[in-house]
């Protein structure tokens, strides 16, 4: 591969050259010959509006709304695809698509995960590797329809189709909805070209990069996917794939105390408490168990007469380390520290031997990492295993309460 001083790809050796425009972003793709095979147009905020092809009649054109999300889809080989997205998900999760011929439902978890999709007829449900990518579909019988296989950078390299196959979008990280074209193949062959769309930007699995710079210009290259390491970053908004990244987009947007980022100020408390999920029903569980043990330990009291009443408080004080990489918001944070301490009111009913316990809860969620990939922080050709210092925080209040009997 070539590359000019800005770091773009300009050729590739036998297959392709690349021109681009005074912003960045690819202008054309071209053969070893120099004869244009693709040409690029951008909307004013630089997200793809059309990619002409050489020799198709139509191009393929997209329609984006206010929020950087593509609201319409059309194949250079015919047909329009709009898309609904769950405004609430932390990825860009298209919950409907809308074609002449059929409207598709896909069912998410909170946090835009994929699960299952519905089109009308029929219901299909993903199955995933570790990365996120889809590995096997199944019908509602439990059937496998369909297996695929990709390369380390995403290219689809094998699809087995079995019966009752279908053509789908959600492929590679489709679980986070990194979306390929399956009705344009021009856009997306299996056996050749294919153009992935991540959020706001399209990414090539074929040369690991993408036709625009990032947007927040963070990293040493504002085209490479996830820093070249794709079997460790995820990058599903088309923006954020790494600590740095993550770190200076959210403390451009809120600084906290000592240059941390304050993930409640900037508006991802959802997210961790997503991630936290578990962490609480398994405390919850804990807590139930020790105002089961107190409740009944006040009854004993009180038969005995002892004055002791029928209500106690508990406190606890704990330390988690959940592990929040599987929120799309949260993933490149990993392992981080929560602290919890709480204070506890426990009320037993002697006679119906029932309590209910109501928790009130501090949280305090902090974490300093390095990031030893943050060059452009360095002297050229030096490297720092403990890279740069980043701070994370959130401080907030929760609630647990529950009830059972003894």
């Amino acid at each position: 591969m070539v590359y000019d001083a800005t770091d773009k790809l300009v050729t590739w050796p036998g297959q392709h050259h690349y021109t681009y425009y005074p912003t960045g972003s690819l202008y054309q793709q071209k053969d070893s010959g120099g004869t244009v095979q693709k040409t690029y147009t951008y909307t004013g905020a630089e997200l793809l509006e059309s990619v002409t092809h050489a020799g198709v009649a139509n191009p393929s054109t997209m329609v984006w709304d206010g929020d950087s999300n593509r609201v319409s889809f059309t194949s250079s080989t015919g047909g329009t695809t709009e898309f609904v997205y769950d405004p609430t998900a932390g990825i860009p999760a298209v919950i409907q698509e809308a074609s002449p011929s059929a409207y598709v439902y896909y069912v998410r978890e909170p946090n835009g995960a994929l699960l299952m999709r519905d089109d009308g007829s029929t219901f299909h449900h993903y199955h995933f590797d570790a990365l996120g990518s889809t590995r096997m579909i199944t019908d509602y019988r439990g059937n496998v329809t369909d297996t695929y296989a990709y390369d380390a950078w995403g290219k689809l390299t094998d699809h087995d189709r079995q019966t009752g196959s279908i053509d789908q979008p959600y492929l590679y990280v489709g679980r986070l909805g990194y979306y390929s074209h399956h009705q344009d193949v021009n856009l997306f062959n299996e056996s050749g070209h294919q153009m992935l769309q991540l959020g706001v930007r399209f990414y090539d699995p074929g040369t690991g990069r993408f036709t625009q710079r990032d947007p927040i210009r963070q990293g040493i290259s504002h085209y490479s996917y996830v820093g070249n390491s794709p079997l460790r970053w995820l990058d599903p908004s088309g923006l954020i794939w790494g600590w740095k990244d993550f770190y200076d987009y959210y403390r451009r947007k809120n600084p906290g105390p000592d240059d941390a980022v304050d993930l409640v100020a900037v508006g991802l408390l959802p997210a961790i408490q997503r991630a936290l999920a578990d962490t609480m029903r398994d405390l919850s569980g804990q807590l139930d168990r020790r105002a089961a043990a107190l409740a009944r330990k006040l009854c004993q009291c009180y038969r005995m007469g002892d004055d002791i009443g029928q209500s106690a408080s508990l406190d606890f004080a704990d330390t988690y380390w959940p592990n929040i990489e599987f929120d799309p918001d949260t993933y490149i944070l990993g392992h981080t520290t929560v602290h919890m301490k709480g204070k506890c009111e426990v009320v037993a009913n002697c006679a119906a031997k029932t309590y209910r316990f109501t928790c009130s809860i501090v949280n305090y969620l902090h974490d300093t990492f390095g990031d030893p990939y943050d060059s452009l922080d360095l002297i050229p050709g030096s490297w720092d295993p403990n890279g740069t210092p980043y701070r994370i925080y959130a401080r907030w209040n929760s609630v647990l309460a529950d009830s059972g009997g003894f």
